[in-house]
This record gives structure tokens, sequence and C-alpha cells, in this order.
């Protein structure tokens, strides 16, 4: 997945594993958030960001190989992959492209909206200072159409006012 903290990404992620779960199906989340997750709080250290994404990044990779043998059916990545070369990683894992799926939330319309997410992000632990959200939202708005993946066939992107409607 791909969107800026506070899109709803992690909300999907378990909307979609919940859904799953009614057909059988057993869905793995990854996400550098969960190596921040302790006894149940959100306790984010800057200088092990690398070290939690290239977990998750490896938690993902090992499922994908032996997901028969684990019983996965559907691994998720539940990260910003702001940034093309982010996502990219991820995309040359050799999946095939009949099973692949990127879903993307929308860029917010402007900064009063962006800071909304901003508020979200933080209400649900990221502490996040404004400006480096501000950046984030920046970069966003300028990858956010760009195509990650030639074989890519299925890129969805979730409108932010109909996913957080209800939410």
């Amino acid at each position: 997945m791909r969107g800026l903290p506070g899109s709803g990404k992690s909300t999907f992620a378990l909307e979609v594993a919940r859904y799953a779960d009614q057909f059988g199906l057993s869905t793995l989340i990854c996400s550098a958030d969960k190596f921040f997750q302790r006894g149940g709080t959100y306790v984010f250290d800057r200088n092990r960001l690398h070290e939690a994404h290239e977990t998750c990044y490896t938690q993902c990779r090992e499922a994908l190989e032996r997901r028969l043998d684990r019983g996965v059916d559907i691994v998720i990545v539940d990260n910003t992959n702001r940034r093309p070369h982010e996502l990219k990683r991820y995309l040359d894992l050799q999946i095939r492209s009949d099973k692949l799926a990127v879903a993307s939330f929308e860029c917010p319309r402007g900064p009063a909206e962006a800071t909304i997410l901003l508020g979200r992000a933080i209400a649900v632990g990221h502490d996040i200072p404004g400006n480096t959200f501000m950046e984030y939202y920046e970069i966003w708005r300028r990858v956010f159409h760009t195509r990650l993946h030639h074989s890519c066939s299925h890129d969805y992107v979730i409108k932010l006012d109909e996913f957080m409607r209800d939410r």
C-alpha cells in the first residue's frame, strides 16, 4: 500500500484481513510500525527506522517465499511507500503480476486536508512534527500519479473522503 500517515492504510489492511478471514483466507500484514509496538503502545525511535523497514521487507519476502508452507494466502505491506524506490523493492520480489495489487491512498487536495491526516496520525501515536509531515505531503503530491511498475496491472486509488467517511 501507499499513502501518507493518517490516511487509513492500517485500517484498510485490517479490514481486508477480516474480509479475507470470512472466506477462510489467512492474511499477514507486514508493517514497519509493528516494529515499534511495545505491549500495545507505539514507541517510535527514528534511529531504528531503517531497521524497522528492513525487518518489514524481510518478513514480507520470507512470507512470499514460503507462503504455501506457512498457510499465508495474502501478504499486505502497510507502509507509506511514498517514494517510487521504496515500493519498487517490494514490486521486484518476483510476484506474478496477476497476483499483485497496489492500493494507493489519494493525495490530499491541499495543506488543509493534509493537516487533517496529520491529526489522525498523531491520534494513533505517530509523533510526526508538522514540518516533517508537510515534507511527506509535498513528496506524495509530486509522485502520487507516477506509474510505479509496468507489470503492476492492478493499481487502485482509494479516495480519502469516501474511505474516511465512516471511520
